[in-house]
């Protein structure tokens, strides 16, 4: 009889070793996970002055797409880091449109934001520029003032770069569609205006 009772014990401790093994294993596993989430970012870029960085997080959440027949829609944030400090500050969330304090915009061609991509700071860091997805021929540009949190939807196209000088310094390089009758659709570089959106230049140059 004290055989088994020592064996009932011995047995005892060994499943609830079992289960705090498997339970702390579990909690290092979620806080991989957790982990690699946070470290999903990508599409890096600096600030001129070399103190900020502004780039894409990928928070593992992709959905099927709403508004297009296939493939996902990946729900992800612009975010600003602080070089100096670490500090990090979300830009822009991905979510409903309706949701989202867009200052200049009545219509859009789809209901949600989302896809950010090719986040670009102005010359003097004071705005972040960055395409989502909009239309099935072109990605939509817009604009987040970093000062106000004030957020403006620009015009269509993908970005390239923000020009470094020359008369155009500061403006956008877009490469946006470009339509010439009984001509293929081509898709051409245009400078854009950083404010309003509207075309300053075609450079003619087209892929």
């Amino acid at each position: 009889m004290l055989k088994l009772t020592s064996f009932v014990i011995l047995f005892s401790l060994f499943f609830l070793a079992g289960c705090s093994f498997n339970y702390e294993y579990q909690s290092i596993q979620n806080s991989a996970e957790q982990k690699n989430i946070v470290k999903a970012d990508t599409q890096q870029n600096f600030s001129s002055d070399g103190g900020r960085v502004v780039f894409v997080r990928d928070i593992g959440d992709k959905r099927p797409s709403e508004n297009f027949a296939e493939g996902y829609d990946l729900y992800n944030q612009i975010v600003l880091k602080n070089i100096n400090t670490n500090e990090e500050r979300v830009l822009v969330n991905s979510g409903k449109i309706n949701n989202l304090d867009i200052k200049n915009i009545d219509e859009f061609p789809v209901d949600v934001l989302v896809n950010l991509s090719n986040p670009v700071f102005s010359l003097d860091a004071s705005k972040v520029f960055f395409n989502a997805t909009a239309w099935i021929t072109s990605l939509a540009v817009f604009s987040y003032d970093v000062n106000t949190g004030d957020l403006f939807y620009l015009t269509h196209g993908d970005i390239k770069e923000v020009i470094k000088d020359g008369k155009n310094a500061g403006h956008l390089i877009l490469i946006q569609r470009k339509y010439i009758e009984d001509q293929p659709i081509m898709y051409c570089e245009f400078v854009i205006d950083k404010n309003s959106g509207e075309v300053i230049e075609d450079l003619d140059i087209c892929l």
